[in-house]
């Protein structure tokens, strides 16, 4: 088993395009070709999945499981781009300066509500941080990622006094992306693009939606979601007292470190001015976890926030939130309430409050396979 998955690891590091882990793909039309794509990767998987190899195999099947699943996501980009089948890599690297340092674009990451988020290396990059560049695909949306770069601007400014910074600003930083640099580009159906190249923290992590829909289909355990909220809380709580409310806490949106404990709210292109302005947009397919007043426009509010967080960790908990003590579903009950002035809206309160409910706690290691 160990030298089979030694090869299958070998070939996928090898290969240089989706077509020479799948082959071709027959189909008459986007869904066949889909569906063709996926029972290739499920033969190809009974191979490597970690949970059919024996234990001492299991972290080689991990890493040949997480390529496979890397291969087939630029087989499904390249099929929605209708370029599946040309034997040539999805991205090619693009490289540019911005004064002094380089930038390069290493391949396409996803696909969000309205800019394409690209991996990148950045010669003035943080050690120890990833970096991504987000190209807004249209440029009437250009004033979007300008949002999300001011307010990140904003939250990493250090606070006056050094010990207030110390003690809370730079620990509750990060849990939010660095921001480097905003600039456009030429687009190539004319116009300018906005660009906002950011960076988060390396190491192994998923968003909240990639642990429930591909590890956890049942639920995340209780005791990983309550820390997960919390950290969330502290967050949003840096954010309101800089005067930002999110706007858009959705799993998609919460990246999740499981062995460091850790988390980074991404995608701040939201981000609006607590009781000044509305959230400028929000993508449809989390309209569930808006609240009543976000969708009637109504200006952002710290209890807007506190809403999407809790329904967030509804969302992670999965059929285990039918199983929570009676004050922590109550708990999460006084976060979602309709009515915002009824709400709870202070978010240290919130981060303190759960703390309490929860009584004395001990480390659990978050085992994601």
């Amino acid at each position: 088993m160990r030298e089979n998955l030694e090869t299958l690891k070998f070939h996928l590091e090898q290969v240089t395009c989706p077509e020479q882990v799948f082959g071709r793909l027959e189909g008459y039309s986007a869904t066949t070709l889909r569906q063709a794509l996926s029972e290739v990767f499920r033969s190809l998987a009974k191979n490597c999945h970690p949970d059919r190899v024996p234990e001492s195999d299991q972290a080689l099947a991990a890493e040949v499981f997480r390529l496979l699943n890397s291969w087939r996501g630029q087989a499904e980009r390249k099929l929605e781009l209708e370029t599946y089948g040309d034997q040539k890599p999805l991205f090619e690297p693009q490289e540019l300066f911005l004064g002094d340092e380089l930038l390069t674009l290493t391949g396409i990451h996803a696909a969000g509500l309205v800019s394409t988020v690209y991996e990148a290396h950045f010669t003035a990059a943080v050690p120890g941080q990833r970096v991504f560049a987000k190209v807004c695909r249209e440029p009437a949306d250009n004033d979007l990622l300008e949002r999300e770069f001011q307010a990140l601007r904003v939250l990493h400014t250090p606070h006056r006094d050094p010990v207030v910074e110390r003690e809370f600003y730079a620990k509750q930083r990060a849990y939010v992306p660095v921001s480097y640099a905003h600039f456009t580009v030429a687009g190539l159906a004319g116009g300018r693009q906005a660009v906002n190249l950011l960076s988060v923290p390396e190491g192994r992590c998923f968003t909240a939606q990639q642990l429930r829909d591909e590890k956890f289909q049942v639920g995340v355990e209780p005791r990983q979601v309550w820390w997960i909220l919390r950290r969330l809380f502290l967050t949003l709580w840096l954010a309101h007292l800089k005067g930002y409310a999110h706007g858009a806490v959705t799993p998609d949106h919460l990246l999740i470190y499981p062995e460091a404990h850790g988390i980074v709210l991404l995608d701040w292109t939201c981000a609006s001015r607590l009781g000044h302005e509305p959230v400028p947009v929000y993508d449809a397919s989390w309209k569930g976890f808006a609240p009543p007043e976000l969708l009637s426009r109504a200006p952002a509010s710290t209890s807007s926030d506190l809403f999407q967080a809790a329904k967030t960790a509804l969302y992670l908990l999965g059929d285990y939130a039918t199983t929570l003590d009676a004050p922590l579903q109550r708990f999460l009950e006084q976060c979602t309430l309709p009515d915002p002035t009824r709400r709870l809206s202070d978010a240290e309160r919130a981060h303190e409050s759960l703390g309490t409910l929860l009584g004395n706690r001990r480390f659990a290691e978050f085992i994601v396979p």
